[in-house]
C-alpha cells in the first residue's frame, strides 16, 4: 500500500479548507442530494463527498456507509486530490497503490473507485466527489463528463458555504460599523453642534472656525457610514418602509430647509419654483427625504457659486413628477450609463473635490423603485442637469369606512359634561376645558344632565351642587346607583363645595376633587387631566436608557429646556427606576451591557396603566416588527440635535 503523498500546496489547501468552517458540521440536504443522484446515475452502492484535512478524510455527505471519516493514510481520496482530473481505479486489487489497502481487503471490499477533485475558487483541491463499487468497472467518456458535472455541482455548494462565511464576516463588520462608529459619532456631532450653537457661550473666532470644520467633517463621515449601511440593507432586502399618504409639497419644503445650510457651503440656494398644492403620494417620509437630500446636495455640489437650484412639481397622467435642476457642467456622456451604479464618480477627483461616496444615487434609485416610482435625469454639457422622480398620485377614497374612522377619531377626544345652571359659569368652564384639549357639553339642570348621560359617553363630569329642581348631592347618589355612571369621575365645582364635602363625610360617593367658586383654573385642569391621564406637571419626565455616558450627557443638554431627564445605564437600573417612578416618555437604546432594551417594553406603562411613549434611539436600525410596538425609532447619526428636540417635543405634546 502506498500512503498518499502530501500535495505541494498543502498549507494553502488546508487553510482554504479550514476557512470554510464546514468540517464536523451536520449532514445537509443540499450535499446529500448530490450523492443520492450519483448512486442512481452510476448504479453504485456508495457515493461520498469527502473533504481531506491533515490527518483524515471526513464525509460531508455519504450514501451506502455509516462511517463519517477514515484515516488519510489509507484514503483513495488522498491520492485523488493530487490532480485536477478524476482519479479512476477500475480494479483496486490489481493496482500496486491499493491492492493491500485495508479498504480493499476487508469491508467495504472496495474494488472500483472514481473520485472527481473538488476545487475552491483559487484552485485548491479540498476533497472529492467519489463513487465506489465492490466489483471492477470501466468509465466511459460520457460517465466521466457526468462525474465532472456532479463535481461542479458539489463545488458550487462548497463555494456557497464560502460565500455564507464571507456574508457572516460582512454582517459582523456592518454590525461593528453600526454600533462602534455610530454611537461615538453621534456624541461627537451632538457636542460640536451644541458648541457651534453657543451652549458654552461665544467662542473666539479661531475656535469657532475649528469647531465648524470639525462639525462639517463629522457630518461627512456620518453620511459615509450611513450610505455604506444603507447599501448593505438594500442588498439584503432589509430596508424597512412605512407607507402612508404624505403631503408632497410639505416634504419638499422640509427637505429644502434641511439642506439650505449645506448648500450655503457652496454659495448655492434652493428655490421651489413650481408647486402643486394638496398633492399626496403614498410613501415613507424618511426614505423620500433621503432621496430629496441626495438630489439637492448633489445639485449644490455641482452648481457654480452664487447659483440657485430649482425644484419643480409637474402633474403627469396618473402621477406627479419632482425635478431638481442645477446649472453645472452636466454629466459626461461616457458616465451617463453608469450614474446609478455603486461607488461611481464622474471623475476620480470628484470624491476629493466635492465629497461623497458614489453611493447616493444608487441608494436613491433603490428607494424610489421600492416606493413604486421611477427615477431618471436629463443633462446637457455646460448647461446643467435635471434629476427627476415620479410617483403615482394618491387619491383619498371618500367612503363610509373613512368617514367612520374620522368619526371614531373625533369621538376619542376626551369629552367632559358640565352640569351648571348659571350660563356664564358654564361657558367659562367650557372655555377653560376646551383651551386644554377637551370637548364639552353643557347641562343646565339635573334632568338635562340625565338625558345627555344616557345619550353619550363622557370622560368626566363637573357638577354644581346647587341646581334647580334637584340638588347636586342627590344627583350624585342617583348616578352612583346606575351601572352606566357608577364609576363616572365627578369634579364638584360649587360655591358650596366645602359644605357639600362635610355633608358627604364618611360616604362612599367618591369624588375626584371639590373646587370652590371663584374657580381655580389650574386646580380644575389638573383634576380633569388626572382623570384622562394627561400630563399635569409643567415639565415632563423622561427616562433615557443608554450605556454610553457621552450620549447621555449630550441628550440631557439638548433636552434640558424641554424636560427633566433621568438616566439608566443598564436594564436592571432601568427596571428599578420604572418600578419606583413614573415617566412621561422613555428614550431607549437597544444594546445594553446586560441585554436588549426591548426587554423593557412590557414594563412601560404610566400610572393609569396606559403605554408610555417609547423612542428607540440606537445605532441599530429596527424593522417593522419592532416599530409596531414603539412610538418612534431614531437612528444614531441619522438625526440632528434640532430634529431630536422636535421629535421629543411632538411626542410630549401628544402624551
Amino acid at each position: 500500500m502506498i500512503t498518499p503523498p502530501v500535495p505541494m500546496d498543502e498549507s494553502n489547501r488546508l487553510a482554504a479548507l479550514q476557512s470554510l468552517h464546514i468540517l464536523d458540521t451536520p449532514l445537509e440536504e443540499r450535499f446529500d442530494r448530490i450523492t443520492r443522484v450519483a448512486t442512481r446515475l452510476f448504479n453504485v452502492p456508495i457515493a461520498l463527498i469527502s473533504l481531506v484535512d491533515a490527518n483524515r478524510q471526513w464525509f460531508k455527505s455519504r450514501q451506502g456507509t455509516s462511517l463519517s471519516e477514515l484515516p488519510r493514510s489509507i484514503s483513495f481520496c488522498g491520492h485523488a486530490i493530487l490532480n485536477k482530473e478524476a482519479l479512476v481505479i477500475p480494479d483496486a486489487r490489481e493496482d500496486l497503490r491499493f491492492f493491500d489497502n485495508p479498504l480493499v481487503k476487508v469491508e467495504p471490499y472496495l474494488c472500483f473507485y472514481a473520485g472527481q477533485p473538488l476545487l475552491d475558487r483559487n484552485g485548491n483541491a479540498l476533497g472529492t466527489l467519489c463513487i465506489i463499487d465492490r466489483f471492477p468497472r470501466q468509465m466511459s467518456e460520457t460517465d466521466l463528463q457526468s462525474l465532472r458535472d456532479l463535481g461542479a455541482w458539489a463545488e458550487n455548494e462548497l463555494n456557497l458555504t464560502e460565500r455564507k462565511r464571507i456574508d457572516l464576516l460582512k454582517n459582523e463588520f456592518v454590525s461593528t460599523v453600526s454600533h462602534e462608529l455610530r454611537t461615538p459619532l453621534t456624541s461627537i456631532r451632538g457636542s460640536l453642534g451644541l458648541l457651534a450653537g453657543g451652549v458654552a457661550g461665544d467662542l473666539p473666532p479661531s475656535a469657532k472656525t475649528m469647531v465648524d470644520i470639525a462639525y462639517k467633517n463629522s457630518e461627512r463621515l456620518i453620511r459615509l457610514i450611513n450610505d455604506i449601511l444603507d447599501i448593505e440593507k438594500i442588498a439584503n432586502g432589509k430596508m424597512a418602509f412605512h407607507l402612508k399618504p404624505q403631503d408632497l409639497v410639505a416634504l419638499i419644503e422640509q427637505a429644502i430647509e434641511a439642506n439650505r445650510p449645506y448648500g450655503a457651503q457652496f454659495g448655492v440656494d434652493f428655490q421651489l419654483i413650481q408647486a402643486l398644492p394638496d398633492v399626496k403620494v403614498l410613501t415613507d417620509s424618511d426614505r423620500l427625504m433621503q432621496v430629496l437630500t441626495n438630489l439637492l446636495s448633489n445639485a449644490a455640489k455641482f452648481s457654480p457659486a452664487g447659483d440657485t437650484v430649482f425644484i419643480s412639481m409637474l402633474r403627469l397622467p396618473g402621477s406627479v413628477r419632482v425635478t431638481v435642476t442645477d446649472h453645472g457642467p452636466g454629466i459626461p456622456e461616457e458616465f451617463q450609463q453608469r450614474i446609478f451604479q455603486k461607488f461611481v464618480q464622474a471623475d476620480a477627483s470628484d470624491t476629493r473635490q466635492k465629497g461623497g461616496t458614489g453611493l447616493g444615487l444608487s441608494i436613491a434609485r433603490a428607494i424610489v423603485e421600492r416606493l413604486g416610482g421611477k427615477i431618471g435625469f436629463t443633462t446637457a454639457p455646460s448647461q446643467g442637469t435635471t434629476f427627476y422622480f415620479d410617483f403615482p398620485e394618491w387619491q383619498e377614497e371618500k367612503n363610509l369606512l373613512s368617514e367612520l374612522s374620522n368619526l371614531q377619531e373625533h369621538q376619542e377626544k376626551p369629552c367632559i359634561l358640565i352640569c351648571e345652571d348659571e350660563p356664564e359659569i358654564a361657558n367659562l368652564l367650557s372655555l377653560m376645558l376646551e383651551q386644554n384639549g377637551f370637548e364639552t357639553n353643557i347641562a343646565y339642570d339635573a334632568a338635562q344632565a340625565r338625558q345627555l348621560l344616557a345619550q353619550n359617553t363622557y370622560t368626566a363630569m363637573t357638577l354644581d351642587l346647587v341646581m334647580p329642581n334637584q340638588d347636586g348631592l342627590s344627583l350624585i347618589q342617583e348616578l352612583r346607583q346606575q351601572k352606566q355612571t357608577a364609576e363616572l369621575p365627578i369634579v364638584v365645582v360649587s360655591a358650596n363645595a366645602e359644605s357639600g364635602l362635610y355633608r358627604l363625610k364618611g360616604s362612599t360617593l367618591e369624588m375626584v376633587d371639590w373646587i370652590g367658586k371663584p374657580i381655580d383654573q389650574t386646580r380644575l385642569i389638573t383634576a380633569v387631566k388626572r382623570i384622562t391621564g394627561q400630563r399635569v406637571n409643567p415639565q415632563p419626565r423622561i427616562l433615557h436608557v443608554e450605556d454610553d455616558p457621552d450620549i447621555l450627557q449630550v441628550v440631557a443638554i439638548i433636552l434640558h429646556k424641554e424636560a427633566q431627564v433621568s438616566y439608566a445605564f443598564t436594564l436592571e437600573e432601568a427596571k428599578r427606576k420604572l418600578k419606583e417612578e413614573t415617566f412621561d416618555l422613555v428614550i431607549l437604546d437597544l444594546e445594553l451591557p446586560d441585554g436588549s432594551g426591548l426587554e423593557l417594553l412590557p414594563l412601560l406603562n404610566n400610572s393609569n396603566g396606559q403605554p408610555t411613549p417609547v423612542v428607540i434611539f440606537s445605532a441599530q436600525e429596527v424593522g417593522a416588527d419592532i416599530t409596531r410596538h414603539v412610538t418612534t425609532a431614531l437612528v444614531k447619526s441619522r438625526i440632528s440635535n434640532q430634529d431630536l428636540v422636535a421629535t421629543i417635543k411632538s411626542l410630549i405634546n401628544q402624551s
